[in-house]
């Protein structure tokens, strides 16, 4: 048995590769050649992939399309999207049904975004004849393609989304107080990553809404509501003995509170607080 071959198997890549310049060998001046090419120095990764287990259809603007495996790419507020993310996204679709081995017809993709991507639509519609169809508040079809695809602009969105309508950080006054009563509505926790992501990112609207600096002064009112140290001026509140210190961060830490939240309330570095966990 050859040894480029495992139980009677030939591997006929690295030939394929050798074949194929032999034969093109007049064009060498011309051709380069890239055997074994990786598509990506870090693993390949689908930001959200929701199943569905049931054949009926979903009574919901952005579930409509939703097939039993469903893809989703999320650009935030900053990000831009062009013709090359989108040939990425269809590439995960294809990727994901052949190595689950899940047929096109069962798939669809998402694609959420803060705003429209008018230049991506031009492109579309001029290069490939394709023209996005507008569907209802925020949400774009794209006809065509092996599988149901839709774009989301975010900010567009009915308040049916308002969560993910409101995933930026440009949150208007009267959309921060929609969105603490929602907090308070839904019984969503304060340590949530939605809700400490959106309140940090739209810091100074939250302070004058909810009259409360965002987490930071969070955890000072759990503190002194459980007496871990005096009511007194904030900037001395860092001035705690080293035991209602130590008190506090364990608390914190049995509450969810993140490495960088409680660095901020309790101004130890990050080596102190691990030596607590």
């Amino acid at each position: 048995m050859g040894k480029n071959s495992t139980l009677g198997k030939t591997y006929w890549h690295a030939p394929f590769v050798a074949g194929i310049q032999i034969d093109l060998r007049n064009l060498a001046d011309c051709l380069s050649y890239r055997g074994e090419y990786e598509l990506s120095k870090e693993a390949l990764k689908i930001d959200l992939v929701i199943t569905k287990s049931t054949d009926a259809p979903l009574n919901h603007d952005i579930a409509q399309i939703f097939r039993g495996h469903n893809i989703f790419e999320y650009k935030s507020e900053k990000d831009s999207f062009s013709v090359w993310n989108y040939s990425k996204v269809m590439g995960y679709a294809f990727l994901y049904s052949s190595m689950n081995k899940i047929p096109l017809t069962d798939i669809s993709v998402s694609i959420v975004l803060t705003k429209f991507p008018k230049k991506f639509a031009r492109h579309l519609y001029e290069n490939w004849g394709i023209k996005i169809e507008h569907k209802g508040d925020g949400i774009y079809h794209v006809p065509g393609e092996k599988f149901p695809v839709q774009i989301i602009e975010s900010k567009k969105l009915s308040r049916e989304n308002l969560f993910l309508r409101n995933l930026k950080s440009t949150l208007t006054k009267n959309e921060a107080e929609a969105m603490g009563l929602m907090f308070n509505k839904l019984d969503i926790e304060r340590k949530n990553i939605y809700v400490d992501r959106v309140t940090q990112a739209n810091r100074l609207i939250f302070k004058e809404v909810m009259k409360v600096d965002t987490f930071m002064d969070l955890a000072m009112e759990v503190a002194e509501e459980q007496g871990w140290f005096e009511k007194r001026d904030r900037e001395l509140a860092k001035e705690w003995d080293k035991q209602k210190n130590e008190n506090l961060v364990k608390k914190m830490l049995s509450n969810g509170f993140t490495m960088e939240q409680i660095m901020q309330v309790t101004d130890l570095s990050a080596e102190t607080i691990k030596g607590l966990e």
